[in-house]
């Protein structure tokens, strides 16, 4: 039992519930934990998030839209998208204009939903002028939607497109009204494991760096870890502490 033999009980049952922050060894153990142990992970962190949070359970009412499934990237595990290899495949590929997401938003909104939550594949013709007026167009029609949208991928593709440093593009998008981005084109944090599972796509220090540049100016946002594929505990821990660092802090 490693997690016993290494005096965890104690880090994550005492220590952790008055603010100990476990290190990356330590991390590593308890993803590695197995059977019963899990319940003991599990009940520690619904006491941290009952002395954060209190006995409060919340909920968005949101509505995903995804403007395109066609994608010139070529991630190993995407089921999703459509590149020129994949027209021919059962589901077709297909681009939707701005104003029929301006639709779905208006008709999401009618029906209660607070949020909207925008990706999609990186299309060939898409530029930071696209998203930009996609959030331009919502907020136009819709200005209480709450927009939670465009991966550090988007942003990145989007900014290097139209010639923008990304805090220049990120303060626009913030300007016409982005509220929060999603942490999706995460993956794992790895560029080790990056070098397989999606080899052209931005690095782990590409993705932090947006999200970096997005906090400064006061833009939230959420991490995504997308494990369980040719990843490896210390790529999986070494995620989990960088999105922290990124995301958390």
């Amino acid at each position: 039992d490693l997690v016993r033999s290494r005096g965890l009980g104690d880090v994550y049952k005492r220590q952790v519930l008055n603010g100990y922050q476990i290190n990356d060894e330590e991390l590593k153990i308890l993803f590695n934990t197995a059977g019963e142990k899990i319940n003991d992970i599990a009940s520690v962190a619904n006491q941290l998030n009952f002395l954060k949070n209190g006995n409060k359970v919340s909920f968005v009412k949101n509505r995903n839209i995804n403007y395109t499934n066609q994608c010139y990237y070529k991630c190993g595990f995407c089921g999703f998208s459509k590149g020129p290899k994949s027209f021919n495949r059962k589901e077709k590929p297909y681009s939707i204009d701005i104003q029929e997401v301006v639709d779905r938003t208006t008709e999401a909104f009618e029906m209660g939903a607070s949020e909207v939550c925008l990706q999609g594949g990186i299309h060939p013709d898409y530029t930071g002028e696209f998203y930009l007026n996609m959030v331009k167009e919502i907020k136009q029609t819709t200005p209480d939607m709450h927009i939670h949208g465009f991966t550090p991928l988007e942003i990145w593709q989007g900014a290097e497109t139209i010639n923008l440093s990304i805090e220049e593009y990120l303060k626009l998008l913030l300007d016409a009204g982005l509220n929060t981005l999603p942490g999706t084109a995460a993956e794992i944090l790895d560029d080790r494991v990056r070098k397989y599972l999606c080899p052209d796509k931005i690095t782990s220090s590409q993705w932090a760096y947006v999200m970096e540049v997005a906090h400064g100016l006061g833009l939230k946002s959420t991490a995504t870890i997308m494990f369980g594929h040719i990843d490896d505990i210390d790529s999986v821990s070494y995620t989990h502490l960088r999105a922290h660092e990124t995301v958390l802090d």
